[in-house]
């Protein structure tokens, strides 16, 4: 979370662009060094099946560096601005007014640690859930 001002609160959810290359990165390793171990899939030995496990694992790393969207919640006192934008997409913006809203609470996920966000119930129906509130 940042603040730019005393009247606005920045949420945001996702990976910076440093995190994603390093898991990008790892995940291209690693299916390199899987694939010459694919040679003993077609002996039925156990290298090749750990080699094609390695490599569907790789591709999957690969994959969540990506296709991971970050998102921002901009909360000021008159309504919620909210971005959202995938590695290769445009950046989707939304103004949310707080003549719109129609309800908000605190929702609580318990996973591996406690996490709190926010929901938005907003007149048309639609309900938008916040990236997670920091730690205070």
């Amino acid at each position: 979370m940042g603040t730019a001002g005393e009247d606005e609160v920045r949420l945001r959810k996702g990976t910076s662009l440093n995190e994603r290359l390093v898991l990008a990165g790892i995940a291209v390793v690693l299916c390199l060094i899987a694939l010459p171990g694919l040679a003993h899939l077609a002996n039925d030995q156990w290298l090749g099946v750990a080699a094609l496990f390695a490599l569907l694992f790789g591709c999957l790393l690969l994959g969540a560096a990506l296709f991971d969207r970050n998102v921002v919640w901009i909360i000021t006192a008159g309504e919620i601005l909210i971005g959202e934008q995938r590695p290769f997409g445009k950046l989707h913006r939304r103004s949310i007014r707080d003549d719109e809203i129609a309800g908000m609470r605190l929702r609580k996920s318990i996973g591996k640690s406690v996490e709190f966000t926010l929901l938005v119930d907003t007149k048309s129906g639609e309900a938008l859930v916040s990236p997670p509130l920091p730690d205070i």
